[in-house]
């Protein structure tokens, strides 16, 4: 077939246009060709006897997909050209389809678009059906990983070139397919997932290989997910979307935690992936596990904000609630975007004892799943908990599973007044007596501290608007009174005409005085202190929930 192929022109994607062809073009303009014209002009005669190769993606990754294309369009072809859409949903389809009488003649497409989120409150238009032409050069493929570089791989295998220029056929198209999943009332059903399949009509195998390993180490290291913070839809043995999610920035003035936290934290999370390049050329795990427990509100998630923030390449996601039921789609999805941080919620709801649930299976899943990390793959999994008696022992006591368990204790005296002055960092805080408040704050938590200055701002503020609006009403009312004076002597004097005296006004637009900076005293904390109390206990005794001695 390679006989029959035209010489590679200047511009390989463009038919050479005879004189007549030229002056037809200039009057009445060009004349869009079928997609039958531009296979056999740029492909030959016989383009059915070519090899077509096929290879499937997740449909919630067109954009990357998109993007493995695009580089590969302008770092490995000679030339490259989109034709537009059709109906086919790969290669060897379509060469069926242009056997008909009826489509033999047909023009490509309008290209579909479909639009996808590329971050936070940010989407595009992006092709999901679309036929190109392209020049494939010869070292396309030579450097071969099984993963990028850049996530943790083995020396590249270099491959020999090609021994020309290669003319391939591409086509991205999209289709649904039905898959299972529990709908948790009537059992198991089915609903449509959505493929993305990328085909290619080329001379032999090889060059499928080469093509489609340019494709997959692309869309890994150029995955608009890729150092993030995710949101993925789970569900039915597969990720359904991914979505992007906005997080609070935990800096370290923020982390108020005892020493000893803090340098667990530094040494055994911080220092190893600081380390990385130099532990993997040793040949050490990178995949590390770390387990938090505590009660809850003392800080758990913060530090695992804290975390995304001082792992800025890393690749984050949150499991809480239902997709702690799909260990494997989330561990699957984080060796892919590796470096990556999987944060698993209340791992004890799905990690307890083998004979204390029926969630035995899903244990077991999870198991394998962090078992099955490669030396290579980077993946740091950080489990939080409540209660550590209940997790299995085989999860915190295996370490290669759990490297590290960090207790995160109750704040005590030092760190509570640290924790309220942090928290009222943007009030004034006119506390006269804060010992006395730091012991009424006995046994809470971060979270309940925060609660407490939120309850004493409410409170001051809505004291220091009732006594605004008081003052304001005494002074619209002092100036009402000096208006009328006003307005008799003027009546008096013109007649009494209602044009220069008619009613005054209430006053309601006046605008009230600039407020004031916020203070705190020791009476709104003390107040508030006792509101939270009371929120957790109707009828608080001393040391219960958490509190120590009443307030006096």
């Amino acid at each position: 077939m390679t006989g029959n192929l035209p010489a590679i022109p200047v511009d390989p994607l463009e038919p050479p246009l005879s004189g007549w062809a030229r002056f037809w073009t200039s009057v009445f303009g060009s004349k869009k060709r079928t997609i039958r014209q531009e296979l056999i002009w740029f492909l030959g005669d016989d383009y059915r006897n070519l090899e077509t190769h096929e290879k499937s993606f997740p449909g919630y990754d067109l954009a990357s997909l998109h993007r493995a294309i695009s580089s590969i369009s302008q770092e490995c072809c000679i030339g490259y050209r989109e034709l537009g859409g059709s109906n086919a949903t790969n290669v060897r389809e379509l060469f069926d389809l242009l056997e008909q009488p009826w489509y033999r003649n047909a023009l490509p497409m309008q290209t579909p678009f479909q639009r996808v989120a590329v971050d936070v409150e940010e989407e595009i238009s992006l092709p999901v059906n679309l036929l190109a032409l392209a020049v494939l050069r010869p070292e396309i493929g030579r450097h071969h990983r099984r993963r990028s570089a850049s996530l943790g791989s083995k020396p590249a295998t270099l491959l020999p070139p090609l021994e020309q220029p290669e003319r391939v056929l591409v086509m991205l198209s999209s289709a649904n397919q039905n898959g299972d999943y529990w709908d948790n009332i009537d059992g198991r059903g089915a609903a449509p997932q959505t493929v993305l399949k990328v085909s290619i009509a080329c001379k032999n195998r090889e060059i499928a290989n080469r093509f489609f390993n340019e494709v997959e180490e692309r869309r890994r290291r150029l995955s608009v997910y890729r150092g993030k913070v995710i949101d993925p839809v789970v569900g039915g043995g597969s990720i359904h979307s991914i979505g992007f999610r906005p997080i609070e920035q935990v800096n370290e003035e923020d982390l108020i935690l005892s020493d000893e936290v803090k340098q667990l934290i530094q040494s055994s999370i911080l220092q190893f992936y600081q380390h990385s390049h130099r532990l993997e050329s040793l040949g050490i795990e990178m995949k590390r596990g770390v387990l938090f427990h505590s009660p809850p509100g003392t800080g758990k998630t913060s530090i695992s904000l804290y975390l995304a923030g001082l792992l800025p390449k890393f690749t984050i996601c949150f499991v809480s609630g239902e997709r702690l039921l799909y260990p494997r789609e989330i561990c699957r999805m984080a060796r892919y975007l590796q470096p990556s941080m999987v944060v698993f919620e209340d791992i004890d709801l799905v990690a307890e004892e083998r004979n204390a649930t029926g969630l035995a299976t899903v244990l077991g899943e999870l198991m394998n799943q962090i078992d099955g990390c490669e030396v290579t793959d980077q993946v740091l999994f950080v489990m939080n908990t409540n209660s550590l008696e209940r997790l299995e022992k085989a999860v915190r006591n295996r370490p290669g599973r759990v490297d590290q368990i960090i207790a995160i204790p109750i704040p005590d005296a030092a760190t509570r007044e640290r924790l309220i002055r942090h928290f009222a960092r943007t009030l004034e805080l006119a506390v006269e007596d804060m010992p006395k408040l730091v012991r009424a704050t006995d046994g809470a938590t971060p979270a309940m501290l925060k609660e407490i200055v939120k309850r004493a701002a409410v409170n001051a503020l809505s004291e220091l608007v009732e006594r605004q609006a008081t003052e304001s009403e005494t002074e619209i009312g002092t100036s009402d009174d000096l208006k009328s004076e006003s307005e008799s002597e003027s009546e008096s004097e013109s007649g009494g005409d209602p044009e220069f005296g008619g009613e005054s006004e209430s006053g309601s637009g006046e605008m009230l005085p600039p407020m004031p900076p916020l203070r705190l005293t020791d009476a709104d904390l003390l107040l508030a202190t006792e509101q939270v109390r009371a929120m957790r206990d109707p009828e608080p005794s001393p040391g219960r929930f958490g509190f120590g001695d009443p307030i006096r």
